[in-house]
Order: C-alpha cells, then structure tokens, then sequence
C-alpha cells in the first residue's frame, strides 16, 4: 500500500568567480556559502549556527543488495564547510559546487516553494560575497546543469517508498516516467554535449541532462550516470522505507515545471507500491530513448519498446495520466485525490489548494499519434 509521501530537492548550481585570476569552483563555493553563514551569524539570537551531522550518511548502499565492481559511491566530503539554516534546509559545498537542499516537504507545492528559497538565499549569498572579495570581484551562480565544457551537476529528487516494494517494478515504471516526462519537465538547452552529436543536428532540445547519461540502472551519480539511481539511503527506518533518490531531472527555473515534476513522479510511485499499473513500457534502449526525447521537439518521434512496437512519449503520459485510478481519484497536483494515491494529505491540505492542476493538461494541445 502506497506510504505518505516525503518530497526533498538538491540543487548544484553552477558557480564562477569573476574579476580575479583563474577561477576555483571549491574556493568560490566555499567563500559564498562562508559569507551567507556569516551575515545569519550576526543576525541569529545567539550567533550560533548548526552543522551536519554525517554519522548516518551511507551513501554507498546499494538496493540491489550490492553494488557492481566498478560502481563508485559518492564520497563523503566532511571537511567541506556543510551547515543547517534556519528554514531547515542544508546549505553546502558538494565537490566543486554550492548545494541547496530543501527540508523535508509533506507535498509537492511546499516543496517548489522551498525550492524557490533556495534561490533567494543563493542571491543573498552572492551580495554577502561582494563584502569579502577584491574590489573588481564577484561570484556569480547559475542553476542550470551544465558548464558548456562537458561538465554536468544535478538536481536530485527524493521520495519516500515503502520497503515492501520490489525494487525491480520501480526501475521497469520509474525508467518509462522518467524518460517520457522531459516533455513538460526539461529545461531545455541550446545544442548537445553528447559524444559525436553536434549543435547542427540538435539545435536546441528539452532537457539539460539527458546528454549525460549512459546507464539504465547504478549508484553513481557523476559518472556513467543512470536513469534510475541505486542509493539506499532512507533516512528513515530502513526496514520500512526506502528512499528513491532521482537524479535525472533538470534544474528547473518554472515552478509549473518542479511541480509537475514532483507531483506526476509521486503518483506514479503510488500507483507502484498500490499495484495499479498493469501494463509496462519497456524501452528497447532507454538511454538512446531519453536523448531521442529531449532531442525531438515536435513531441512525435515513435520509441522503441521491447516488444516490437513504437508509442511516443507524449502518448505514453496520456495513457499514465488518464489510468483510471488517476481519473476516478481525481488526481490533481492542486488537490490531493484519495488517500491511496496522495496518501498523507487530505483533500482540504492548504499545501495544495491553490494550484489545481491535473497531470493531464499539459499534455493537451499536442496531436496524440495513439
């Protein structure tokens, strides 16, 4: 049976120091999140601050049960400067960027709302860096996912599942939602970084991540990244939940988009543990099929599945979003439905009223080839 939802998003931003000699992204990282730590210092009753605390940080854990030889967990950088603010969220340095996570957030809509948070405390720690640079000087950071240079950082969703729930039906639907979604949740991007794709054939596409990834299924998150990350690190009673811990989505700027993004993923993981989704969408090749998404803006380009026969993305989330148990539960992002499908809210839940939005409108207004 499909547990109360818990939302959380991570967000590297890009960063670069300007003005000065050669820019070092750890150095500049650091300095911007010192000088937000800073300012809240002195305007904190007692000037205290709270650090993190990484005695349960288990980030090699697979939910395969174990990992594959050449899989490289993400290493735990306890020397980085990490801190907890006032709000809840985590503010910190992750390898060569400033990382925003959001509290945990009992919907979607609170979650977008401390995801734009996020951003105003990134804003106010550049203004707080002005005051420790050189004249000439500034930090300057970008939430996107890519450098232009081949580099790539996240944005990372989390979602709490019940245990109960055989990883391997995850994978199956969570690999389908999350390629075909990128038509209402990409960022979109100018050109391709891909190996041997170049900006004359992708002028533009929808996502800025998909270029990146090269695996179906795995732990790592910075090298040959999968669609659906292995992480088993619940922070909860891991025999009761687990923790999907996404890292394929983009770094949206739209709240439409992050709120989409949260709330069509989350129903889709209700449906899982609920067992409601009876038919599968198996992609022949899911990497190829989640670039031939991001690539194709005419939403129109058949897939690939395994069996033999073709849909397109757009068609595949017409058929996800119009499940009858989605329709007859009333599943809006702006009203929770029945407990089954948004279990922990109720239909009065003020963290969903004003939006009112069903996974389905989006989709509206684009020519279905089913």
């Amino acid at each position: 049976m499909a547990v109360p939802k818990i939302f959380g998003i991570e967000t590297e931003y890009g960063i670069i120091q300007r003005g000065g000699e050669e820019s070092n992204p750890v150095m500049a990282s650091s300095l911007l999140i010192n000088a937000y730590l800073a300012a809240l210092s002195r305007t904190a009753a007692d000037g205290s601050l709270v650090g993190w605390d990484f005695e349960d940080e288990t980030p090699g854990l697979d939910a395969r049960g174990m990992a594959a030889v050449a899989a490289l967990a993400p290493e735990v950088e306890t020397q980085l400067v990490n801190a907890v603010l006032t709000n809840g969220a985590r503010f910190y340095v992750d390898h060569a960027h400033p990382e925003m996570s959001t509290p945990e957030c009992a919907d979607p809509r609170t979650a977008v709302v401390f995801d734009r948070a996020g951003e105003r405390i990134l804003e106010q720690a550049m203004l707080a860096s002005a005051h420790m640079l050189p004249p000439g000087e500034e930090i300057v950071v970008y939430k996107n996912n890519s450098d232009r240079k081949g580099n790539s950082y996240g944005c990372h969703e989390n979602y709490l599942m019940d245990r109960q729930v055989p990883f391997g039906r995850i994978v199956t639907h969570a690999i389908t939602h999350f390629v075909t979604r990128q038509i209402f949740t990409g960022a979109g991007k100018v050109g391709s970084e891909a190996a041997n794709v170049s900006s004359r054939k992708v002028p533009f596409q929808l996502t800025q991540r998909a270029d990146f990834f090269e695996e179906e299924v795995g732990l790592e998150t910075t090298l040959k990244r999968p669609i659906v990350n292995t992480r088993d690190e619940p922070h909860a009673d891991p025999m009761k939940y687990r923790r999907l811990h996404v890292i394929v989505g983009d770094a949206n700027m739209s709240e439409v988009a992050t709120l989409l993004k949260l709330g069509t993923t989350s129903i889709l993981l209700s449906m899982i543990e609920d067992g409601w989704l009876r038919r599968e969408f198996v992609f022949a090749t899911p990497v190829r099929a989640l670039r031939q998404v991001s690539y194709d803006l005419s939403l129109t380009k058949p897939l690939e599945l395994i069996d033999g026969s073709t849909m397109t993305a757009l068609d595949i989330q017409w058929e996800r979003s119009t499940t009858p148990q989605v329709a007859r539960s009333g599943a809006e992002m702006g009203r929770p439905p029945a407990p089954r499908c948004w279990p922990g809210g109720s239909r009065h839940s003020p963290g969903w009223s004003p939006t009112r939005r069903p996974w389905h409108q989006p989709l509206t207004g684009w020519p279905s080839t089913a």
